[in-house]
């Protein structure tokens, strides 16, 4: 961990991306919480329990540590009176299997997905696993044309 008086968190272009938590930078946030992890090895150590940094601690640095970096005092953990942007997963899901014992760490280290419910701004963007805010239907057909446009043709 930071020595005391130091402030530690993930990167601010990570963080101050307007609050949305795109499938990209959950992705992001999740190799990076991998890389602190393997940062917490204290120097010179043999991996042992105990010696890496926990699924708990990777999670506060890009929280609360995170908001710390920026200056924020309204993100980084869910208070009244806080933003809160959340989401909520199926760890029921093949994606989770055998890692129902430690929710905390299926999230940080099984790099989720899909997610089951998501608020931006007190805003429910993915209900029951759906995009709710826009009609997908359009969206996937304009990316598979451009996609068939750009791939080579194959008949």
């Amino acid at each position: 961990m930071a020595p005391a008086g130091y402030l530690q968190g993930p990167g601010p272009d990570l963080l101050a991306q307007g609050g949305v938590l795109t499938p990209s930078i959950r992705r992001d946030l999740a190799d990076l919480n991998r890389q602190f992890l393997e940062l917490g090895l204290r120097p010179g150590a043999e991996p042992r329990p105990g010696d890496w940094m926990t699924a708990r601690e990777a999670l506060a640095l890009a929280t609360i540590g995170g908001a710390r970096v920026l200056g924020r005092d309204d993100v980084g953990s869910l208070e009244p009176g806080k933003c809160a942007d959340f989401f909520s997963l199926d760890l029921g899901a093949i994606d989770y299997a055998g890692a129902l014992h430690d929710p905390v760490a299926a999230t940080v280290f099984c790099a989720p997905t899909r997610a089951r419910f998501t608020v931006v701004h007190g805003r429910v963007v993915v209900e029951d696993g759906r995009v709710a805010t826009l009609d997908m239907g359009p969206v996937i057909e304009r990316h598979n044309r451009a996609a068939a446009a750009l791939a080579p043709d194959h008949s």
